[in-house]
């Protein structure tokens, strides 16, 4: 039996006035899988691990981590999150 993903990225779109700082993305990643995110100086990287953590509102599209609207019910799915910043 597969087992659903631990994160469902659908659509994600940021936008800081006329800077459009991430466009239509979208993902799934599996349990125990490995993902990074690659791209130059001003790609998106850490805007979009800040909308994964809830740290920043999507302008449009929807999240989900561990089945969980990461949108409506952010903070029932916290306590089952892990993050390692690489500036810390």
């Amino acid at each position: 039996m597969a087992q659903s993903p631990s994160i469902e990225v659908h659509g994600l779109r940021k936008v800081y006035g006329d800077i459009v700082a991430v466009d239509d993305l979208s993902f799934t990643a599996g349990r125990g899988s490995v993902v990074g995110l690659l791209g130059g100086n001003g790609a998106g990287k850490t805007t979009t691990i800040a909308m994964l953590l809830g740290l920043l509102e999507p302008t449009a599209g929807r999240i989900e981590i561990l089945g969980i609207d990461m949108l409506r019910k952010r903070f029932a799915a916290l306590p089952r999150m892990n993050f390692s910043s690489p500036y810390v």
